[in-house]
């Protein structure tokens, strides 16, 4: 009698498992397909469709002046562009693009780090959240360190290519990303990639002095998965996009970038 009610209770605890894990999966599937209809909405497709001028290298000499009216007329396009998408998600702080434009995303920034882990742009509640600045950091990105948060999402959407700047091949062809503002584009030089326990405070938000900063930078060369193609220099306004990552209990994957000063 005993082993047919234990054999009673294993199938019913398999039961409750097994429709928790349904209802799981279900859910993520309807999250992620709300997020890429939220996303959709503002990009007309998957991905945005950021205003692109080409200019020949050969012009660069040759016609100085009519390269500038392109730049000029392209930054124009861009302001207006990220002006537009700006009207429907006024937390909207910026625009990243990085994977030479394959991955391309709003930034988001609330009163604290909290709401847009699980907030689309629109505000609406959904488990894949936004990608966002740091609450404590300047929106106009102008903080000595400029932390984004991302989730890691296998498939590749938000955060979830990153894992991809583990690889020298890849950051070698994808050195960079571009940031638009309210002011104008911003050239990311990526420096490093790195391993850190996400239990502690990990991210610098500025260096008081030299021997803070070479500090930090040691570390990071030390811990880089990659080889950087750039040399920092102290004063570089830097940026961390920061997510996930699997190789032990709270393990956070950290892209480290420079500004490009020109």
């Amino acid at each position: 009698m005993e082993f047919y009610r234990g054999i009673k209770y294993l199938a019913l605890v398999c039961f409750v498992l097994s429709a928790c894990f349904l209802f799981g999966y279900m859910n993520s599937r309807r999250d992620f397909k709300e997020a890429k209809e939220v996303y959709r909405s503002v990009n007309g497709s998957s991905f945005s469709k950021i205003p692109v001028i080409q200019i020949p290298e050969h012009s660069i000499s040759a016609d100085r002046k009519g390269k500038d009216q392109k730049e000029k007329a392209l930054a124009d396009e861009q302001e207006e562009w990220f002006l537009e998408k700006k009207s429907q998600w006024p937390s909207m702080v910026g625009w990243l693009s990085w994977g030479g434009g394959t991955y391309s995303y709003p930034v988001m920034q609330a009163d604290d780090n909290d709401f847009y882990l699980n907030h689309l742009p629109d505000g609406s509640k959904n488990r894949l959240g936004s990608i966002f600045l740091d609450s404590s950091a300047n929106e106009d990105f102008s903080s000595p360190v400029s932390v984004i948060y991302g989730h890691m999402v296998q498939s590749g959407e938000m955060f979830g290519s990153l894992k991809e700047y583990r690889s020298q091949s890849y950051y070698e062809k994808y050195p960079e990303a571009v940031l638009y503002t309210d002011k104008g584009r911003k050239t990311i030089q990526i420096l490093a990639s790195y391993l850190v326990d996400g239990e502690r405070d990990v991210y610098p938000h500025g260096f008081v002095t030299q021997n803070d900063w070479e500090s930090y930078m040691e570390m990071v060369k030390e811990s880089s998965l990659i080889h950087g193609l750039w040399e920092e220099e102290q004063g570089d306004k830097l940026v961390i996009f920061s997510t996930c990552a699997y190789d032990f209990e709270n393990a956070r994957l950290a892209v480290l970038g420079r500004f490009a000063t020109k």
